[in-house]
């Protein structure tokens, strides 16, 4: 049994896209990472304001001191 490798004709040197075509690529890929990130960002602050909501963290409702009893007295 023989054991083949496959190597291509030409490796590239740079890791610097040469073509149009992977510049369009790589820039469509920073947009949809920079999306997915502050989509993630969004979502985990949701989730903290309804965990203080939740665990009552955050108070809400009328607050029963303060401004609202200097007007009965």
């Amino acid at each position: 049994m023989e054991i083949v490798q496959i190597v291509p004709d030409e490796i590239p040197e740079t890791g610097s896209p040469e073509s149009e075509d992977e510049w369009k690529q790589t820039a469509t890929m920073q947009y949809l990472v920079r999306g997915q990130m502050l989509s993630f960002i969004i979502s985990v602050l949701i989730i903290a304001v309804i965990l203080m909501i939740a665990f009552q963290s955050v108070r809400v409702g009328r607050n029963h001191s303060g401004f609202s009893n200097c007007l009965t007295t």
